[in-house]
């Protein structure tokens, strides 16, 4: 398998490599005819070119550099500033700058996009110093006054690249004036031509690391087949891997049973075997059958043998595969998934082979339950379909705030701070959306973990409350948070804690109809153990229904929450990050009333820090 895929690579790779190789030639070649012709006007154009290109760069990162602050003031009043440090790090690396940074005016270095450089620090509640709202260019760096409202002022630096790469740039882009028109039309042909080729070898390349770190399951390692014709000549070897272990089952079967599958070593041997197996004769009566397929088909093993094929074996699909094995001996297995009649939806997969060589028998019929893998499949994409879902919504928003930014932002100020207000709000809502994805990603694989350090709990409530006061609003339900006069500062995963608690919130405002209310009521023990209620007066969750709703992918069956989208993996992900923290979350409901769920974290020692 590992072979074709590096094949194709290697094949990807030759072609663009001889289409640069052929785009540098021409380039070269019309800029020597270029430069016979032109002489010394050349060198004109090309100073003139470097001189607007130097105006136009400055232009456009004095823009960058007030767009930075202006995103800077708002996440630094909100005291955001694991988000100020992400935006700062994709400036730098999506705006061609060589360099990002916000800082106080004392010198400390709140954001960076160089990350060593961060002043790891907690960020003062106020400091002193004064700056200048206007940029200003210093050499290679331009600066930008940043005024936080009620905490004080820094500064947003942005440095640009030197002068003399932008003139080696002017010098090439003279010289390959002709050759670049042929060549970007080439590139656009290569890129259409080799973009979802590419795709689908890193789809494929992901899946062969995953294979290589233990995982064997075939619904993880499939690829979309979206990707295109590699991805499904994947998925094609990950079924025949799969059939031909299915094969060395049966194979072993035929060989254990020696002629002898009543009694004797061989039924012991299949009797040890978790699935079912069953044997046909040609009259399409059961000759023999392991205690795995009594118990698969839900008839008892003494009324199998001897009796015609139960109603799995003898309808549909099956009974035509059967049918097609007996009349033709052949050794291809045919396979089909039934489902059965009964009340938790059980999923059988029958292989149906010719038992060749095993006396008194026609047919081999291998039985597993799959019922589980089935569920998987359909939770795991009923998750990726509403994540898709949701995430198209805070995109909506910022596209169009955007677009009103663009055509009336410069004349209006107060729609300008509003757009980027909502803006930034969607922004964080994407973040959320994605940490619980990655979240999934992680309870699935097994490997969630804390990243522990000192949490300031007002600062994160004050957060929450600005995260969900609008969505209040706008559902007419009343938020209220309920603090004590003082929090402590606690430790544990901030990111984590933080998204438990969101879902708690956003769950109860989701259940919770027009004119109704969600509280936030937060108690501290003498411990500096923290409990945390989320009280709404929706629509209650029934007893039989409650522990339902801590499964993963698992949502209370009620015919009010039909409509309302949901993944079904929010409190099941909460649950467990309660439970990593030595905490976890109770819920008290009554149908109609309203519903109390309460995460609890008991205080956690800190680590001696190293002197």
């Amino acid at each position: 398998m590992g072979g074709i895929d590096l094949t194709r690579s290697a094949w990807a790779r030759r072609w663009l490599v001889r289409g640069e190789s052929l785009i540098a030639s021409t380039a070269f070649a019309c800029a020597a005819v270029l430069l016979c012709v032109t002489g010394a006007s050349a060198w004109w154009m090309t100073d003139t070119l470097e001189r607007d290109a130097e105006a136009t760069r400055r232009a456009e990162v004095s823009e960058i550099a007030g767009v930075v602050a202006s995103t800077s003031e708002l996440l630094l009043a909100a005291g955001e500033t694991s988000a100020l440090r992400r935006i700062v790090m994709e400036t730098a690396q999506t705006r061609g700058v060589r360099a990002c940074r916000v800082l106080l005016p004392d010198g400390r270095v709140v954001a960076d996009s160089e990350p060593a450089r961060i002043d790891t620090g907690e960020v003062p509640e106020t400091w002193s110093g004064n700056a200048s709202g206007d940029a200003e260019s210093v050499g290679l760096l331009v600066r930008r006054g940043i005024s936080v409202p009620g905490r004080g002022a820094a500064m947003c630096e942005l440095e640009i690249e030197p002068p003399g790469v932008h003139r080696a740039r002017s010098a090439v882009l003279l010289g390959s004036l002709v050759s670049g028109v042929v060549g970007l039309a080439m590139m656009l042909l290569v890129y259409r031509r080799f973009r979802s080729r590419l795709g689908a070898i890193g789809a494929v390349r992901e899946a062969l690391l995953e294979l290589a770190g233990g995982e064997d399951e075939t619904a993880v390692l499939a690829v979309h087949e979206s990707f295109g014709p590699e991805a499904v000549a994947w998925n094609t070897l990950l079924a025949e891997r799969d059939e031909g272990r299915r094969r060395d089952t049966d194979a072993r079967v035929e060989q254990a049973s020696g002629g002898a599958m009543v009694g004797g070593e061989g039924s012991a041997v299949c009797d040890l075997l978790t699935d079912g197996v069953v044997l046909l004769d040609t009259s399409g009566v059961v000759t023999y059958a392991n205690g795995a397929a009594a118990v698969l088909l839900g008839v008892a093993r003494d009324d199998l043998i001897g009796a015609p094929a139960p109603a799995p074996l003898d309808a549909g699909d099956v009974a035509e595969a059967i049918g097609e094995a007996t009349k033709s001996g052949s050794r291809r297995r045919d396979v089909v998934d039934v489902a059965m009649d009964d009340e938790g939806g059980t999923v059988l997969r029958l292989g149906v082979r010719a038992a060749r060589g095993v006396p008194d028998a026609a047919v081999l019929v291998s039985i597993e339950d799959v019922t589980q893998l089935k569920l998987a499949e359909d939770s795991r994409n009923a998750f990726v379909a509403q994540a898709t879902h949701e995430l198209r919504a805070p995109l909506t928003n910022i596209r169009l705030y955007i677009e009103q930014l663009i055509d009336e932002g410069e004349e209006d100020a107060a729609l300008r701070a509003r757009a980027i207000n909502v803006i930034s709000q969607e922004t964080a809502r994407l973040d959320r959306i994605v940490a619980d994805m990655l979240s999934v990603s992680e309870l699935e694989a097994g490997s969630i973990a804390l990243r522990e350090d000192d949490v300031r709990l007002d600062q994160m409530f004050d957060s929450l409350q600005l995260d969900y006061v609008a969505q209040a609003n706008d559902r007419n339900i009343t938020l209220r948070f309920e603090m004590p006069p003082k929090l402590p500062v606690i430790h544990a995963d901030r990111d984590k804690l933080c998204l438990a608690i969101h879902n708690l919130i956003s769950n109860a405002l989701k259940y919770t109809p027009s004119g109704g209310t969600v509280t936030v009521r937060v108690s501290v023990g003498t411990d500096d153990s923290v409990a945390i209620e989320v009280v709404d007066s929706g629509i209650g969750i029934a007893p039989e229904q409650i522990d339902k709703v801590f499964e993963r992918f698992g949502r209370a069956d009620d015919e009010r929450v039909r409509d309302i989208t949901g993944s079904g993996i929010g409190l099941s992900l909460a649950r467990e990050v309660a439970r990593l923290h030595g905490g976890d979350i109770t819920v008290e409901s009554v149908l109609n009333e309203g519903s109390t769920f309460t995460l609890t974290v008991p205080a956690r020692e800190r680590p001696a820090r190293a002197a």
